[in-house]
């Protein structure tokens, strides 16, 4: 006669499979979108760029807060793959603070000490950076992912109750990360910008530095 253990273990055998593909119920929850996405394995360049703060001592990243991926963004429009723009799904969805900015935010490139370019950033919430061509910061290295990181603006309350626009930065679980300032941030984390950060993309040697159109002399 077989005892009860020999009976569990005949039923445990006999339940069904998991078709191929199919995820078991228990982990449902976790392999929902939003969740640490694979990054692209492009390795290349040897390029390197030093970079610092004021006085040439790097300032330390800030963490601030946990990036929101949940479907709440204006371009979460398909629940089975998730954030999508232009047929392609993006690793990040909008936070529901975020804003255009108040003030005319500017990145400007620097290769080897020479200004290249100026990048302006006052006319959305958020800037997608890398090597796609969805990118909205469109970056040629080939050590930079598809995409990279993302600029995002977000409303923030200040002491007192004011509200404030301000600039974050998020990797987005880059091959070759991204540097704030020459120190390497955490991926999948918004650390906040203040004026005259610099940033670096995977083994790029080219500078951004951030500031806004109160600090330009003029306003040029």
């Amino acid at each position: 006669m077989r005892d009860r253990g020999d009976k569990q273990r005949e039923e445990k055998r006999c339940e069904r499979p998991v078709p191929f593909g199919e995820k078991p119920k228990d982990q449902e929850a976790r392999y929902e979108w939003g969740k640490p996405a694979h990054t692209d394995d492009q390795e290349g360049g040897s390029e390197g760029g030093e970079g610092g703060g004021e006085g040439g001592k790097p300032k330390a990243p800030q963490l601030v807060a946990k990036p929101n991926f949940g479907l709440t963004g204006a371009l979460a429009t398909d629940s089975q793959t998730g954030n999508v723009y232009k047929g392609v799904v993006l690793k990040w969805t909008e936070p529901d603070d975020a804003r255009k900015p108040e003030k005319g935010w500017r990145l400007y490139v620097f290769k080897e000490g020479v200004l290249k370019d100026t990048l302006h950033l006052h006319r959305q919430s958020a800037y997608l950076v890398g090597r796609h061509d969805v990118a909205d910061l469109k970056i040629e290295h080939p050590s930079c992912s598809k995409q990279h990181a993302v600029l995002q603006f977000r409303r923030r309350e200040e002491e007192g109750g004011a509200a404030v626009v301000k600039p974050y930065l998020m990797d987005l679980e880059s091959v070759n990360k991204t540097r704030l300032n020459g120190e390497e941030i955490p991926p999948a984390r918004y650390v906040e910008l203040r004026p005259q950060d610099m940033i670096q993309f995977g083994l790029s040697s080219r500078e951004y530095v951030l500031m806004h159109e109160d600090m330009v002399s003029g306003g040029s």
